[in-house]
């Protein structure tokens, strides 16, 4: 196969946050009904979505232990149980999809460690990190894929551009700095720029580049909903690439986020 014809992208599971990605018959913890759901939506993918030639986990597998919270949003503050909870998610997605090639991006160090728990998985489903293509390069530096007629896939699990209101503004801002650092410096001309961290999808284009901000399958925690309880409600869903001929760039990019369960105001008189 001279290129890929389909490319999954998902990202932030979770897995171990109360709030995250569970199997319904965790050994680990009792997942919640919204976990429930997560669950549906995570294996709507597996089975609707075409086989890909490429699945990309970018980042943020685990929980971790989270220390500021004292443990409490974890089913588990062991990074291995975690690690066996995100087991039990991939087993049966990987079954359904059978992916040809699946490579993982580091997320968080916050989330997943600091001494590579994660590579656990990795050697149980032959999962490619970029340390393992590209040499020299640790898990904080992106993939840059070939995908077919000189067009890129800039892969990582942090975005860049610094803060703002609007998450176009940022995704505006690497977009530049890319390009700069493209034309200055040599680097991979990408033509896809896939990010993930903040929990929302969101799409931005500019300077010849396709900007990719992904969902995830983590709700919203307690801090989360405290801090920015209108701007920190997540998207839940997946991206993926498909080769066409009728785009420009050779790829369509295509997500699927699914709804969220809706909250309803307390009537007055139940009060």
């Amino acid at each position: 196969m001279k290129h890929p014809e389909t490319i999954t992208i998902v990202s932030d599971l979770h897995s171990g946050s109360k709030w995250g990605l569970a199997h319904p018959k965790s050994e680990h913890g009792r997942p919640s009904k919204l976990q429930a759901y997560l669950w549906e939506c995570w294996m709507w993918i597996a089975e609707n979505w075409p086989r890909p030639d490429l699945l990309v986990i970018n980042g943020d597998v685990v929980d971790g232990g989270q220390k500021k919270s004292e443990g409490t949003g974890v089913h588990t503050a062991k990074l291995d149980e975690q690690v066996d909870m995100a087991d039990e998610c991939f087993g049966p997605f990987l079954n359904k999809m059978k992916p040809r090639k699946i490579i993982r991006c580091a997320g968080t160090p916050y989330h997943e460690g600091f001494h590579g728990a994660c590579r656990l998985l990795d050697s149980k489903y032959g999962i490619k990190t970029v340390g393992d293509v590209h040499p020299g390069c640790d898990g904080m530096d992106p993939f840059d894929i070939e995908l077919m007629n000189g067009r890129i896939l800039n892969v990582k699990h942090h975005p860049e551009g610094g803060m703002a209101l609007y998450f176009g503004t940022m995704q505006d801002r690497e977009t530049i700095w890319a390009t700069i650092a493209e034309a200055r410096q040599g680097l991979p001309e990408a033509t896809f720029l896939v990010r993930s961290h903040f929990h929302c999808h969101a799409e931005f284009k500019g300077c010849g580049k396709h900007h990719i901000q992904t969902p995830a399958f983590e709700w919203s925690t307690p801090y989360a909903r405290k801090q920015r309880y209108y701007r920190y409600q997540p998207n839940i869903g997946a991206v993926m690439l498909r080769h066409t001929d009728w785009d420009s760039k050779n790829y369509a990019v295509i997500a699927k986020t699914f709804k969220n369960p809706t909250k309803k105001a307390v009537a007055y008189e139940s009060i």
